[in-house]
């Protein structure tokens, strides 16, 4: 009986540990601090994720250790490890060389790569 209470403590302590909590924040552009709207926050190796509002802001649910991978279109990945925080202020970098070669134009003649 003594071992059975003891391995049901150690399940509860161990449960205790994993738990999830709600991590709040806002993307930012780096230079100009303006709010990166419906930048993909998504929790690296998992298939959760969020988009940021109107105004940057976002809101997941996480755990202790995880990794979250902030993207936008045109602007450098981050990852950011998940420790104590409760709140982030996240500063993406533009990156002018992104996606050149990936717009793709379909013209009466065929589709064709634009590099802009």
């Amino acid at each position: 009986m003594r071992q059975f209470l003891l391995y049901i403590f150690l399940l509860l302590v161990c449960s205790v540990n994993a738990e999830q909590f709600k991590i709040t924040g806002k993307v930012v552009d780096a230079v100009d601090k303006e709010p990166l709207i419906f930048t993909v926050v998504q929790i690296k190796g998992t298939d959760r994720a969020v988009c940021a509002d109107f105004d940057g802001n976002f809101s997941i649910e996480v755990e202790k250790g995880d990794t979250l991978k902030f993207s936008f279109v045109r602007y450098l990945s981050r990852e950011v490890e998940v420790l104590n925080d409760s709140s982030l202020v996240i500063e993406l970098d533009y990156d002018p060389e992104a996606f050149y070669d990936e717009i793709p134009i379909i013209t009466y003649s065929g589709c064709k790569r634009a590099h802009i």
